[in-house]
């Protein structure tokens, strides 16, 4: 099989539009600043833990500002948070229940065996 992609004028066009369009919108100045910085964070585990909460969660539901999935992984203490997480035998049925007791998330029974798998996977010699 092979593959020819071309890209014509109207192509590049479209694109510029796209970026002119969103250059000013406030997500976009700081994701920009944040991940064109020279410097960047320490990822740590309890970091990459929580982003990858985070994904799990977003993924195939909305989760603008106003969404369950948003009010959620900002609560402080967050319940999924690594220390949490870690070590727990009942961890499917933890999350789960975190997950169903908060409300308006999806995905509450196939989340939490997906969290036990990318942890025990983690946990075996494949953190950071």
């Amino acid at each position: 099989m092979k593959f020819h992609w071309q890209i014509e004028e109207v192509d590049v066009q479209r694109i510029q539009a796209i970026v002119s369009k969103y250059d000013t919108n406030e997500l976009v100045k700081e994701r920009k600043r944040r991940n064109l910085a020279v410097s960047k964070p320490t990822l740590s585990r309890e970091i990459f833990w929580s982003r990858l909460v985070a994904c799990l969660l977003t993924t195939q539901q909305r989760s603008g500002p106003d969404a369950p999935i948003s009010h959620f992984l900002n609560l402080s203490p967050f319940p999924l948070r690594l220390s949490e997480c870690e070590g727990r035998k009942d961890l499917v049925e933890y999350a789960s229940t975190t997950l169903k007791e908060f409300g308006g998330i999806r995905f509450t029974n196939k989340i939490p065996k997906e969290l036990a798998k990318n942890i025990g996977q983690l946990n075996d010699q494949n953190w950071l």
